[in-house]
């Protein structure tokens, strides 16, 4: 088994921990091209995520406008590297997507805060730098020209 089967996997293990759906084509052969390894389905939002061995891997023009074009609707979608997995932060955004929004105002990021609180002994991390919360548009991926 790959690297990548074996960390995909674990994503759809630790969604089903959370009560979320995952999806992945196994099989994506026939699919169009660039479309995210995994959607993540929660009770309070939807992810999807193109996953990188790390920030070296390449990125493909089909992938940087599946990107672009979630960000342009107001959806949730970026990069997991492989370290993303052991270092907490797939955790974290999954459980964000369990936590039910306080009111109409309340963003994605207080409740992705709201759930590393929730998380035992989970080391807070940063929404600074390479570290971006749920519903935060990642710099890189904004910069990216189709």
């Amino acid at each position: 088994m790959s690297t990548e089967t074996s960390k995909i996997r674990e994503i759809i293990s630790i969604a089903e921990e959370y009560g979320c759906l995952a999806f992945h084509d196994w099989n994506p052969r026939l699919d169009t091209p660039g479309f995210p390894d995994l959607v993540i389905v929660g009770p309070y939002g939807t992810i999807f995520r193109e996953l990188k061995a790390d920030k070296w891997s390449a990125i493909t023009k089909a992938q940087k406008r599946w990107l672009h074009l979630f960000h342009a609707s107001g959806l949730d979608a970026g990069f997991w590297y492989y370290k993303d997995v052991e270092d907490g932060r797939v955790r974290s955004e999954i459980a964000a997507l369990t936590v039910e929004p306080d009111d109409f105002h309340d963003t994605a990021d207080m409740r992705w805060s709201r759930a590393l609180g929730s998380l035992p002994g989970h080391p807070l991390i940063s929404p600074t730098g390479t570290r971006l919360p749920v519903g935060v548009k990642n710099p890189a991926v904004d910069k990216l020209s189709l």
